[in-house]
């Protein structure tokens, strides 16, 4: 079986190159072009996209998100299988619990829309296809969750609202194996995430792991604690808080997502241990 990665210098494709054998293709080397599709891509039977953006302006994200899939699509021949990484972001960046593939997929972002107009594409192509719904991915190579652990060993772990949201973190290994296990699986939508995961429960593995003494506090007391004057420390803090949790790479860890994902569990999807899976930033932190 020749598989292709378009993306290929994306930060998931590093923990793909683990499990399989690819030919990458990137920007360096191909155009998203339905001439490069053709060109490059005729010889391989199952083309894996993980090209795209999840953040920029929304014609970026556009043209990042949905033009370069539907070029390469109407490059492809019809038997070529697609295999493609969606996100979670499709069902909205909201609070929810329990959903699954059948719940409603309302994106209310540029990047969730994007993500579902790209699955749109696929589903109108005549290929075999396997989409995966991916939840909020980290390991070494995510630099945001490496600065937030530093954070957290410098200035003490802290948390939003009651800190009892639930987080569908996913560990990109698990991600990795669950695509190289279902290569030869066609027609298929899944939500490749973990079911969700205690905010609480993740500052307390990451106390453990890295051996962090200092107790959780909520994110405003820590700014109000570093301020002199208690009046304006107070709606400091709050300003604060409501810039920070506005952040792009910050905002979805303060919703609460929780899904059943017993569809990727009869597919083979094993979810490692949070706590252990930490232990891939040993070395970096």
């Amino acid at each position: 079986m020749r598989i292709a990665v378009l993306g290929s210098t994306s930060r998931f494709a590093k923990y793909l190159s683990e499990y399989i054998e690819y030919t990458g293709f990137s920007r360096s080397n191909f155009s998203y072009t339905q001439e490069d599709a053709s060109r490059y891509l005729h010889d391989y039977d199952v083309i894996i996209m993980t090209q795209g953006i999840t953040r920029g302006k929304k014609d970026e994200i556009w043209r990042a998100n949905v033009e370069s899939v539907e070029r390469v699509i109407e490059g492809l021949r019809d038997d070529q299988k697609i295999i493609f990484l969606s996100s979670i972001a499709v069902y909205g960046r909201r609070n929810y619990r329990d959903y699954t593939e059948d719940s409603p997929a309302i994106p209310n972002d540029p990047y969730g829309e994007s993500k579902l107009i790209g699955e749109k594409l696929i589903l109108e192509s005549s290929n075999p296809y396997l989409i995966m719904r991916v939840g909020t991915m980290y390991g070494e190579h995510y630099n945001e969750y490496i600065n937030m652990i530093k954070l957290w060993k410098d200035r003490g772990p802290f948390y939003f609202g009651d800190g009892k949201n639930l987080v569908p973190f996913t560990y990109a290994r698990d991600v990795a194996r669950f695509l190289r296990d279902n290569l030869r699986s066609d027609n298929v939508i899944v939500n490749v995430t973990s079911e969700g995961i205690s905010f609480m429960d993740v500052i307390e593995s990451v106390r453990q792991v890295f051996n962090i003494k200092s107790e959780p506090m909520p994110f405003r007391e820590i700014v109000e604690r570093e301020i002199k004057y208690p009046f304006i420390s107070k709606i400091l803090s709050y300003v604060l808080e409501y810039k920070y949790t506005r952040r792009d790479d910050i905002y979805p860890i303060t919703l609460s997502r929780s899904f059943r994902i017993d569809l990727a569990r009869r597919m083979g999807f094993v979810v490692t241990e949070f706590r252990e899976s930490l232990k891939c930033f040993q070395g970096y932190v």
